[in-house]
């Protein structure tokens, strides 16, 4: 908030801002911020997409997956069209599978309208990330692809992702807060294993979010993995 007076123009900052208070579970006074950012020049799709996230990191799939819609009706081509694979993720989440896959099937029709190479592995991913993993080695490209291949391979054994607990440690210390569910997810489920369970469970009270940025082989694993040790924490409580 200091950073925002000192600079008012910097809509960056805005932008920020409203992550630090989602962050910190003040909805409300994300939602303003955001709304102040999309006031700016160009930014009100951005702003969309923000807003959802935050919504999204609180649990709050519904209007999640509404203001992702909204972002991707106002640009259909930010980001690579991503606002509208978040909202197959935040529908899926509602509990509505078949939903959430024909949201996914118009984000790769659209995409691959618009000769996206990406696609291929992003849908591959799609059907790992919801538990079909069978599918989802039937997507991945033929052919000498290295990505693929790694894929390949750690799906068909999820063990090859395995770090100690220590370095998922001082990997989620070195990542900032937007590009950590991954590794929060991981140091999550080592945290788990070793028996501590409430400092797993601090980790898996915001959700990560999806379409993360990092190593497909972790980012395609993270939702299961991330689901699995909610359950684990709920049984146990």
């Amino acid at each position: 908030a200091q950073a925002v007076k000192l600079d008012p123009d910097n809509a960056n900052l805005l932008n920020l801002q409203g992550y630090a208070y989602a962050f910190a579970g003040n909805l409300e006074a994300a939602r303003k911020a955001f709304e102040e950012y999309a006031a700016r020049p160009g930014q009100e799709a951005n702003a969309l997409d923000s807003l959802a996230e935050a919504y999204y990191l609180n649990g709050r799939f519904e209007e999640a997956e509404k203001q992702f819609q909204a972002s991707y009706a106002k640009d259909p081509n930010m980001n690579g069209g991503l606002a509208l694979s978040k909202a197959a993720y935040a529908r899926l989440l509602r509990r509505d599978g078949a939903g959430a896959d024909q949201l996914h099937a118009q984000f790769v029709e659209a995409r691959k309208k618009a000769k996206d190479p990406s696609i291929i592995l992003r849908d591959a991913m799609w059907w790992y990330s919801t538990g079909r993993r069978d599918r989802a080695l039937q997507a991945l490209p033929a052919g000498p692809d290295p990505v693929a291949a790694r894929l390949r391979a750690v799906w068909s054994n999820p063990a090859l992702a395995s770090l100690p607990m220590e370095q998922w440690k001082q990997l989620f210390e070195r990542t900032t807060p937007s590009e950590a569910g991954t590794v929060r997810t991981f140091y999550a489920e080592a945290l788990l294993k070793a028996g501590k369970r409430e400092e797993a469970k601090q980790l898996v009270r915001m959700w990560p979010l999806p379409e993360g940025p990092g190593d497909p082989t972790l980012t395609s694993q993270m939702l299961p993995r991330f689901l699995a040790v909610r359950a684990a924490l709920a049984e146990l409580q």
